[in-house]
């Protein structure tokens, strides 16, 4: 059985997950500009090293389970 931690959110991304929030809706990737969310059967990841931090994910989660990372996001101005 994979259960996540109640307090598990991935500090190393620009985009964190709350995986104790996120269904696997999938709203997320795809309104992702550059593809980098990949989703499977049990998890959510976002490739760090391909986001543009345009917040599109953020915005599209129903659930509010994704959060642009403060000390990576605090830098962009976010539009609309």
């Amino acid at each position: 059985m994979n259960t996540a931690p109640i307090n598990d959110t991935r500090t190393a991304e620009p985009v964190l997950i709350e995986t104790r929030k996120c269904d696997l809706c999938g709203a997320c990737v795809g309104v992702c500009p550059p593809d980098c969310i990949v989703m499977t059967e049990h998890t959510l990841k976002v490739i760090g090293g391909e986001c543009i931090l345009c917040g599109l994910c953020v915005s599209a989660c129903p659930v509010g389970a994704l959060k642009l990372n403060g000390s990576v996001g605090d830098s962009i101005t976010r539009t609309g």
